[in-house]
């Protein structure tokens, strides 16, 4: 199981749905008027709610990164 998860800060979100629409492994679903991370095991970690959320409601606590073989 992913241990990391996205945080969503109540206070900046706008209900848009967006993150629920979009997430890719329905991680996220509405409870109570507002999207939460309700199956924490099928989180990727991908980032796309991040990137959709229009008022940066939802932040990745740790950075995606690529590592590269043979980098010069």
């Amino acid at each position: 199981m992913n241990t990391w998860l996205p945080a969503i800060d109540e206070t900046k979100c706008n209900g848009c749905g967006l993150c629920v629409a979009h997430c890719p492994t329905q991680a996220v679903a509405w409870r109570d008027a507002r999207p939460v991370i309700v199956q924490p095991e099928r989180c990727a970690y991908c980032g796309m709610c991040e990137d959709l959320c229009p008022q940066s409601a939802i932040s990745l606590v740790y950075e995606i990164t690529s590592a590269r073989s043979g980098a010069v």
